[in-house]
């Protein structure tokens, strides 16, 4: 014998249409939930969100222009097949006295140095040209 109980209810004896009906039901029920779900999802993000105009940022200091590229004193030394160090270098305040026109660099914090390929590729064309004029 088995420990469980037994109920005099009469067995739920159910349609296949009334089967089909409550199945519906039931999915209907969960896609309602469902959607009051999402909606109070996307409730919950608009609340969040501070309200700000819709405007352009504010653009302090010198700007790359989308054709630029900024690059790290190392990938410039990459680019330019020389240590890392002989680019610091050519950005120093004693760099002046050795050259008229030291290496272009953006300082974004005293030790931290952003090089424009521009500005950098136009430094090097000028430094070029004066050497072919004296080598002529």
């Amino acid at each position: 014998m088995s420990n469980c109980q037994h109920t005099n209810l009469p067995p739920i004896i159910m349609t296949d249409e009334e089967i089909a009906e409550s199945e519906a039901r039931a999915i209907e029920a969960m896609q309602e939930w469902q959607e009051r779900q999402e909606e109070a999802k996307r409730q919950a993000k608009t609340r969040n969100k501070p309200e700000t105009p819709n405007r352009q940022p504010e653009l302090r200091g010198p700007v790359a222009m989308p054709s630029d590229e900024l690059l790290t004193k190392e990938q410039l030394a990459e680019r330019l097949h020389v240590p890392a160090q002989w680019v610091y270098e050519q950005t120093r305040n004693r760099a002046k006295v050795r050259s008229r026109e030291p290496l272009p660099c953006i300082h974004l914090t005293p030790k931290k140095l952003r090089f424009s390929l521009r500005e950098v590729t136009a430094w090097l064309d000028r430094l070029s040209e004066a050497e072919n004029g004296r080598t002529r």
